[in-house]
């Protein structure tokens, strides 16, 4: 199973090569879209926002009931894997059969995130609110009994927004109650049993290092830190073969299926 990152889709070029390479190493590949990505907006009239966990967690339930699988695996870029690490917390309580999770760049800290947006590159605060605004315009258009006369796509700065749509459509008081409600720092990783590895890269510009280093010890957890590879980047070569799809295919076949064939040496740089 395989999630995207948010304003991302089962259909990102990015997923849809890491399904292509899963899929040609004997692998059977799930591609979940969150709510409100992937063209799905019309399905569902509430907003999507990053706590609804019970939903993605209902759909891998479902997947599970249908298919019977002895075990699986599930691996997450940026906000997806932020989901793919909560849905490992409450695999437990669901009957999930997880048996390995890779998070690619994950949000730890979504407070920390949002500052380092502000704080460093302008181009991902642009680009998320800009991608954000044409879904919300959409979201207006399939549900505008709804949200026709609501002006939130006109707030312009990505915080500001975040703050009336949490106060207003997610039921919190604040942003950074909303951010807090799905991140995943503080040591809340400590109760995860599942088999988890969370790649990241020192040169991150959306996630800081710092998250990563203040992550509780965990048997059931190792962390990669790369010195370069940006946010979820890591490619390898002039063709743009990515080495964070690498380490998906070698976990996942380390994991649950020896006998399938792993990519050769993933010469990923670690410090």
């Amino acid at each position: 199973m395989l999630f995207h990152g948010w304003e991302g889709g089962a259909g990102s070029n990015y997923i849809l090569s890491n399904s292509a390479r899963l899929y040609e190493t004997g692998f059977d590949v799930f591609r979940l879209n969150f709510r409100d990505h992937g063209n799905t907006h019309h399905l569902n009239p509430g907003i999507f926002h990053s706590c609804r966990l019970d939903e993605v967690v209902a759909a891998l339930s479902d997947l599970q009931r249908r298919l019977n699988p002895a075990h699986w695996c599930l691996a997450g870029y940026s906000l997806g894997g932020n989901f793919a690490l909560r849905v490992g917390l409450r695999a437990p309580q669901a009957g999930l059969n997880l048996k390995k999770i890779v998070a690619v760049c994950p949000v730890i800290s979504a407070a920390h995130t949002m500052l380092a947006m502000e704080q460093g590159i302008r181009f991902y605060e642009r680009y998320f609110t800009r991608k954000w605004g044409r879904s919300l315009k959409i979201k207006q258009q399939m549900y505008s009994e709804l949200y026709g006369d609501d002006a939130f796509v006109s707030i312009k700065r990505l915080r500001e927004r975040t703050e009336y749509l949490a106060r207003e459509y997610t039921g919190f008081d604040s942003a950074d109650a909303y951010f807090d409600g799905y991140s995943v720092h503080r040591g809340r990783l400590s109760a995860l049993t599942v088999a988890s590895t969370i790649l990241t890269a020192r040169d991150d510009p959306v996630i800081p290092i710092s998250d990563f280093e203040e992550l509780p010890a965990n048997p059931h957890l190792d962390l990669i830190v790369a010195p370069y590879g940006g946010h979820c980047g890591f490619i390898k070569n002039y063709q743009l073969d990515s080495l964070a799809e690498d380490l998906v295919v070698e976990k996942f076949v380390d994991a649950v299926a020896p006998q399938l064939s792993p990519p050769a040496s993933l010469g990923l740089p670690v410090s």
